[in-house]
């Protein structure tokens, strides 16, 4: 993540606003009482299938599932959701 709450801070994920409208709500939420935080964006705007998968997440999933490689590289910021994805490859795949 780009970066975590301190210690003790829970997180959540906002679903269908702007990165703008966020910020919004985090300025009229925090108080020193009671600090809120921007903790990571991952994207613009995180549009989820039904495996709970990002646009490019199900792109590298397509991508991994009908791939003839042998090899791979699956790479994304800290956050990106690469373990997600490679959770949600594994549970399609069968030896």
């Amino acid at each position: 993540m780009e970066k975590n709450p301190p210690d003790g801070y829970g997180l959540a994920a906002v679903i269908g606003l702007t990165q703008a409208q966020v910020v919004t709500l985090i300025q009229q939420a925090n108080t020193a009482e009671d600090p809120v935080y921007l903790g990571n964006v991952n994207s613009p705007e995180q549009a989820l299938d039904s495996k709970g998968l990002m646009d490019e997440q199900c792109a590298a999933f397509e991508h991994t599932l009908t791939s003839r490689d042998l090899v791979m590289d699956i790479s994304g910021t800290a956050g990106a959701g690469k373990t997600h994805l490679l959770k949600q490859v594994s549970k399609t795949v069968t030896v």
